[in-house]
């Protein structure tokens, strides 16, 4: 219970809570892309740029409320996201490759994706304590 507890405290209801609004602004931005380009990674990098704006901000001044400037919590951050994103779209494109059609393909790679943004954007891009 205590590991539950812990788990499901303020930061992580915060990082859900951007989270969800982020990966809505995500799917339309990755649909729009898609419809534009006719390129999955066109198309995940337009989808970047519109949920990662919104996420920077809504996690360094509410979710995590850093404590660190912004030209070092910035470059973390990007440094995060640029790892996600690549292993993202290699992701969607193998679903793709498999016969599933691309937005539920991105829909799929969240699953993987998200759970791993949460751990890297608490310890490494925002830095807090482990215990």
């Amino acid at each position: 219970m205590d590991f539950i507890r812990k788990f499901l405290d303020r930061t992580f209801i915060r990082w859900f809570t951007v989270g969800i609004t982020s990966l809505v602004i995500d799917i339309c931005g990755f649909a729009l892309g898609l419809e534009i380009s006719k390129s999955i990674f066109i198309a995940n990098f337009i989808a970047a740029i519109f949920s990662t704006s919104f996420n920077y901000l809504a996690h360094y001044f509410w979710t995590f409320g850093s404590k660190s400037h912004h030209r070092r919590t910035i470059l973390r951050y990007y440094l995060n996201v640029l790892f996600l994103w690549i292993g993202s779209s290699l992701l969607i494109k193998l679903l793709v490759l498999n016969s599933l059609e691309p937005l539920i393909a991105k829909i799929l790679s969240l699953l993987f994706i998200l759970p791993l943004n949460f751990l890297t954007l608490k310890y490494f891009v925002y830095k807090q304590n482990l215990n």
